[in-house]
């Protein structure tokens, strides 16, 4: 799996997070393990909504401070 850190954004800092997205991810063959109503594009992570609306639903990635 690839991580695509968008400018403005950052891996969690939180390692117990990004460890259960991503065995999350893997259990749904790369697909983002949230739902999102508003997508029925691509959900493969990093998904749509992270892509175009720069909302991680599944707080793998969040925003800088």
């Amino acid at each position: 799996m690839r991580l695509l850190v968008k400018p403005g954004f950052i891996l969690n800092p939180n390692p117990k997070i990004v460890t259960g997205v991503i065995k999350a991810i893997e259990r749904n063959e790369g697909k983002c393990p949230c739902v999102h109503p508003e997508d029925d594009g691509d959900l493969t992570c990093p998904c749509q909504s992270y892509r175009e609306r720069d909302k991680c639903c599944c707080q793998l990635y969040v925003k800088e401070e």
